[in-house]
């Protein structure tokens, strides 16, 4: 790509930027606030989990460690 197609696709860019910004402009949003009486829930015991969740958890793990999944680190 030369000098000359990169400016072009530049100013092309910037166009569409600004013609997309003024179209925005015209949007006219409402602000949405939630209301309550409370904010943070109500402590509690809690559900029973599935009993054998942990069980199917260690099952499904490629790699563990008695009582940990071992899990790699940044690897994509």
């Amino acid at each position: 790509m030369d000098e000359k197609e990169t400016e072009q696709i530049k100013s092309e860019t910037k166009k569409l930027l600004n013609e997309f910004s003024k179209a925005l402009e015209k949007v006219k949003s409402e602000e949405s606030n939630v209301e309550r009486d409370e904010d943070r829930r109500k402590e509690g015991s809690g559900k029973i989990g599935d009993e054998n969740f942990r069980k199917i958890m260690f099952e499904n793990a490629p790699v563990k460690s008695e009582e940990f999944i071992l899990a790699e680190k940044k690897r994509w």
